[in-house]
């Protein structure tokens, strides 16, 4: 799932796919990205000036992560330059509140396609974090 991810990823904020796959195998080294049963937030830092972006992964089958005893059926990757800290707090923040929803499991498995996860998304009742 990794090389996966990093293949997407590397295209997308312009940074090596490899190193990409490295700093993700690193971080989950340190420590796991797995925060509830059945949700990981991999995250790495890049190279660079204004990048950020985040995938979000859904998997019915699960992914196995090392030393968890449930699959993962939900992920958000983050991949920000250090610049773009601010930003990737508040997505972070939002991503808490989105995935703390009591149905938000129950939906995001039910989806039938990508508007529909889309929509549980961009639709999910957060609080909005003003610009300071």
């Amino acid at each position: 799932m990794l090389k996966m991810l990093s293949a997407v990823l590397s295209q997308r904020v312009g940074v090596d796919e490899k190193t990409l796959f490295d700093l993700f195998v690193e971080r989950e080294r340190q420590t796991s990205t797995v925060i509830a049963p059945g949700l990981a937030i991999p995250h790495v830092i890049v190279q660079g000036i204004q990048k950020f972006d985040i995938l979000l992964v859904r998997c019915k089958k699960g992914i196995v992560f090392p030393e968890t005893s449930q699959p993962v059926h939900t992920m958000f990757v983050l991949v920000g330059s250090s610049q773009e800290r601010n930003f990737y707090l508040r997505a972070l923040a939002a991503i808490a509140q989105i995935a703390q929803d009591k149905d938000f499991d129950k939906n995001w498995l039910g989806a039938r396609n990508i508007e529909e996860l889309r929509d549980i998304i961009l639709l999910a009742e957060r609080k909005r974090i003003g610009i300071i």
